[in-house]
């Protein structure tokens, strides 16, 4: 029959591994669930004032939960795979039998058998944690257990003296029952869990920005000036609110209307708020773990509309599109951001390539922000001026502001050589979890 226990001897490369362990029993649901709440609880408590204020409370408590949410793993039993058949050596447990006693009248402690190293990959690698929770309701038969959690897959390890395949697949089958059986269980409690984050999180925003809107009307009303902290010089972002960055001159001397543009002071400043958030990654890690290029661009327009009064659509960045940030006015583009994951060369040049489909009046001024999750973040960095030299569109490398991650370019419309382009190109270290 087949070995109902996991062996310690796997395949030699690995040499000896711990024991299997049992999966859904480490920690009660109510205990993960109640430290994601406090987490999410105090990234609000330490968003900066004017962010908070300048944000719209539901549409910040919706992405603020979404980034705490626990998510179910799903297994794919349809991808699953094992690894070459080992001979290994196993001991005899559970009494006396007709075989055991031969063998150990011959003097022997083990019996050579089949080694069996299962392979079961899942969607979820973020929430792998959730194989370790006990949810509500559990059966009261031993859990299924397993070899070892790697990143996105279970490995199952059998040792065997079985030699009917059907009866070897037959037992595999009934520990995965057995785990999806569990996972429909955390499913029920987790789906009441992230309703109830989302209502924490409406409250939390709520509460705060009660709290500062009290602290700001304090302020006036003491009728004491202000005397503001400055940040440190090397991270210096005016926190001063302005009117929404845009110039819009008159018309030209024949009447003729002449397009609105960004100015280069504000220019200027919408780049070091983009820039200053690297030092926000840097303080706040977790909350950028595994986000995507859409749920990274969110904090970047929350951060900038933190910084500019509102206008009459409620923002005055918007996000528009999959990945971009831009700055509508009176139907023109007169700012536009690409957000992309470093991917190689192509992927910047993919971006520049996207710009240019918002760019079709003069003055343009726009931004792309190239997010790494490479170790050697500056391998990255220094293909940069190199990948938009190449490009057809590149004219002339511009003076910079001084940091090794940003660099500005003047670019022409490949369709019109007389439509230039200033382009600046940030790079972030977006932070990876630690495998």
């Amino acid at each position: 029959m087949v070995i109902a226990y996991t062996v310690r001897y796997i395949r030699a490369v690995i040499h000896q591994s711990p024991d299997s362990e049992d999966l859904f029993s480490a920690w009660p649901v109510g205990a993960v669930f109640e430290t994601h709440t406090k987490q999410m609880r105090g990234e609000i408590d330490r968003m900066d004032p004017d962010v908070l204020l300048a944000s719209d409370p539901e549409a910040l408590a919706e992405r603020i939960a979404g980034q705490y949410e626990v998510g179910v793993p799903q297994l794919l039993r349809d991808q699953m795979f094992i690894d070459p058949l080992e001979e290994v050596n196993l001991r005899p447990v559970g009494g006396f039998t007709a075989e055991t006693a031969e063998m150990y009248a011959a003097g022997q402690r083990a019996m050579k058998a089949t080694g069996v190293t299962v392979h079961l990959p899942f969607e979820g690698r973020r929430h792998r944690f959730v194989f370790n929770m006990r949810p509500t309701t559990r059966s009261t038969a031993r859990p299924p257990r397993v070899h070892k959690i790697e990143n996105d897959e279970l490995i199952v390890v059998y040792a065997t003296t079985e030699t009917d395949p059907d009866r070897i697949v037959s037992h595999l089958n009934h520990t995965v029952e057995e785990i999806d059986k569990y996972l429909g269980w955390l499913r029920d409690d987790v789906s009441r869990h992230n309703l109830a984050l989302l209502e924490n999180a409406r409250e939390a925003v709520a509460a705060r920005q009660e709290r500062l809107r009290g602290y700001r009307s304090l302020e006036e009303r003491l009728g004491i000036p202000l005397r503001r902290k400055d940040p440190p010089e090397t991270h210096r972002v005016p926190v001063e609110r302005r009117k929404t960055p845009i110039i819009e001159p008159l018309r030209s001397s024949v009447g003729r209307p002449v397009d609105p543009f960004l100015g280069q002071e504000h220019y200027e400043h919408i780049l070091s708020v983009l820039s200053s958030m690297s030092l926000a990654m840097e303080r706040s890690p977790s909350a950028f773990y595994d986000l995507d290029e859409e749920a990274l661009r969110w904090w970047f327009v929350v951060a900038l509309n933190g910084h500019y009064e509102v206008g009459a659509k409620g923002e005055a960045f918007n996000a528009g599109g999959k990945t971009d940030i831009l700055v509508d006015w009176k139907g023109k583009n007169v700012f536009v951001a690409e957000c992309k994951f470093w991917e190689g060369a192509a992927s910047l040049e993919k971006a520049i390539n996207q710009l240019f489909d918002y760019a079709t009046w003069r003055d343009t001024k726009a931004a792309i922000l190239m997010f790494s999750r490479n170790k050697d973040f500056k391998a990255v960095h220094s293909q940069i001026p190199g990948v938009v030299e190449s490009h057809k569109a590149y004219k002339e490398i511009l003076p910079g502001s001084g940091s090794d991650t940003e660099f500005r370019f003047q670019l022409r419309h490949p369709a019109d050589p007389k439509h230039e382009l200033t382009l600046a190109v940030l790079a972030f270290n977006v932070p990876a979890e630690s495998s």
